[in-house]
Parts: structure tokens; sequence; C-alpha cells
């Protein structure tokens, strides 16, 4: 169990300063568990503190019991235990929850993504990197030539689909600053999907590598510490310790499925386009029509004017049907209470008011804040729940 003084710090400040949170869904990994601890406990984080919280997502063989008879031998391990199998991104989200260091990695216990890379992640984020993303490359003995074409495929159709920025080839293993997750907790969605959440927060503003397209930011932007950013560390993606993957062609999908409508409303707007499409083919085809009546003169009667009015009307069918899935859009958007903006940094020329006079939805208890000294006051924003203003 965490010592009172932990439990004291994550209470007063929402997370243990110079203290790294290991985060690990476990779903019937009993064979990858000790060679995972082992990887982890043999990384160097000095000088950082670390604690590892497994989530056991409702394992059905020995994950559970192992993991608390590891507890005695890694005293920095946590384990969540589920009643059932929730998913990974629930059980992911609830090591986040429940982490409380300031910096938090995910990542599978599977060994695919190697603990090793962790030490070079913190070395992007004490360089003002708020998430960093761990970008497998693929080796012929990791992964299946169709993994790799379908990963490409889909990473290309979700942003096509979705306008979301999320990292082409990115996975569950990253890292991110205690400041995106404290934001990602407040979210109060239950179909997750992390990757597109945190990609809304932090977009990357760079790409190195010859696989990504490079974006390179504006003049200035990546001194600006006010600015949330993300960055890219690829590694090699190795073959799976022991065991079998547990994500079957059917989960497989249905994370894909939940990206495509997770991320964005833009599928909705198809019919609306669809729809302006198919009236200006209609207006076409009546041009076409009269040409070939009143020039030609060699018409099939009835067939002309039949074709003309159901492609109209087909065409205004689409377009309501568009407008439906604008305010539908805009429902699901408000459902879902992601936050309207994200405030870094604020000026106030007024002293800083008592925090409990402080309009807000997401009110926090704050009494031990010092009164402000001077009236040009450049203040610091925990990015707690008092700035957090759904739309």
């Amino acid at each position: 169990m965490r010592d009172q003084k932990i439990h004291q710090t994550i209470r007063e400040t929402g997370f243990v300063p110079g203290m790294i949170s290991i985060i690990a869904p476990c779903y019937n990994e009993e064979e990858s568990i000790p060679a995972f601890l082992q990887a982890v406990a043999a990384v160097d984080l000095s000088p950082y503190r670390h604690e590892i919280l497994v989530v056991n997502d409702g394992s059905q063989d020995a994950s559970g019991i192992l993991l608390e008879e590891m507890k005695g031998i890694y005293p920095q391990l946590q384990v969540i235990h589920f009643v059932r199998n929730f998913g990974q991104q629930q059980a992911l989200m609830a090591g986040i929850r429940s982490a409380g260091g300031e910096i938090l990695v995910t990542m599978d216990i599977d060994l695919q993504q190697p603990p090793a890379l962790i030490p070079e992640m913190i070395r992007e984020y004490k360089s003002g990197y708020e998430v960093v993303y761990g970008i497998p490359v693929y080796e012929p003995a990791s992964a299946s030539a169709l993994k790799r074409v379908t990963s490409r495929s889909y990473y290309a159709l979700l942003r096509r689909m979705s306008g979301s920025s999320v990292v082409p080839g990115a996975n569950d293993f990253r890292l991110m600053s205690h400041r995106v997750a404290e934001v990602l907790r407040s979210m109060p969605e239950r179909n997750l999907y992390l990757r597109g959440m945190i990609a809304d927060l932090c977009p990357v503003v760079e790409y190195d590598s010859d696989l990504y397209p490079k974006e390179v930011p504006a003049s200035g932007e990546k001194n600006n510490e006010t600015i949330w950013k993300a960055t890219i560390v690829p590694y090699i993606r190795r073959p799976r310790m022991a065991g079998r993957t547990k994500y079957s062609a059917l989960k497989m999908v249905k994370l894909a499925l939940d990206g495509m409508t997770a991320t964005g409303i833009r599928p909705l707007r198809y019919g609306l386009h669809l729809g302006v499409l198919s009236i200006f083919f209609a207006f076409g085809l009546l041009v076409w029509v009269l040409y070939i009546h009143t020039i030609v003169g060699r018409t099939v009667p009835g067939w002309s004017s039949l074709m003309v009015v159901v492609l109209f009307f087909s065409s205004i069918q689409f377009i309501l049907i568009g407008l439906l899935g604008e305010y539908i859009g805009k429902i699901f958007l408000q459902v879902r209470g992601r936050p309207g903006y994200l405030i870094s940094a604020e000026t106030t020329m007024d002293p800083v008011p008592d925090p409990s006079t402080r309009p807000s939805t997401h009110q926090r208890k704050d009494t031990d804040r010092p009164p402000a000294k001077e009236k040009n006051n450049l203040r610091k924003s925990k990015v707690g729940r008092e700035t957090l203003h759904p739309p």
C-alpha cells in the first residue's frame, strides 16, 4: 500500500513530484507477468521513483493470484482487480485515474513494447513535450505482412474519416505528463478511445521519420512552453515473450470502429455532401434530357422524367439526412463532455480571487493558495478542474 505521505501529496497537488507511474493492463497474462516486472525493475529510472500499476482486467487464469504474490518481491507494485473483463481501454483509464505520478507511462504487459525505451521518453518530457508516443517499427518476426498493411490502411482511413490528429502507427505505448492525465480524468466518456482523446489534447508538432509526414511547427512554437506538444520515439517491435495475443480480429474491428466514431463527426456529414453532389448531378441530367428531347429528338417515353424526379428527390433526402447528422453530431459532442478549452497560463490584473467564490461547474477546494502580492501576476495554471469549462 502507498504510505500516508504519498496519499497526502496526491490529495494536495494531484500528483507526486519525482514519481513515474507505469500502467499496464493485464488479461490472462500469467506467463508474461514475471518477465515484465523483471524488465521494468532492470530499467534505470533514477533520480525518479516509480510505481507499477497493473490492472487485472478480469483474467480467468492465475494472473490475479500471481500479481498478489509478486507484491512481496516488488514493493512498488500496485494491482487493480476488475470483477470481469471490461476491455483494454477501460483498464488503461482505471490505471490513469489511480496513478499518482508526475509522469505516466502506459504500455502492454507482453513486452512487445520495451521498458528500456522509458528513459528516452523521459528525456523528451524534460525537453518540454507533454506526450511522447512510442511508434513501432515492424520486423518480419514481430508482425505479419497483413498486420502491417491493415495498420497503415486503418490510420489512413481514420484520418480521412474523422479528421483526427491520431498519430499514424501509434498504439497504447506512450508517456504523458500529469497535466494531460488530469484532463483525461475529468472526461466523463464511457466509450473510450484514448489514442484519439490524447491526440485532441496534445497534437504532434513534428514527425522525425521517413514513414510519417513532416509537419513543421509555426515560428517560435516549439519554444513556447505554454503550448502542449507531443513527439514520437520509434522502437523495434519485438515478438511476444510468451502466450498468445488476446486481441482477436473481432476486438480489433470493434476498436477500429470506436476510433472512427469517437474521434469526430465527419462520417455524419457524408450524407450532406452526397446530397449536394447528387442534386448537381440531377440538374446535369435534366439539361441532358432537355438536349436529347429538343435537339436530338430521340427519347424513351417516361424514362427521362422518371429518372430526373427520382434523382432530385433522392438528393433532397440525402441533404435532410446530412442535416440530421449535423444535429446528432452536436448532441454527441455535447454528451461527450470534453473541455471546450484548456488554460496553460493566465494573466490577471486583479488579485487572485478566492477559489470558493469562482463560478465553475468543476470546482476544487484549494484553501492553501497564497494571496497574490502583485497586481500584474502571471500565474501558472495546474490545469485543474476549475479551468475545465465544457461547451
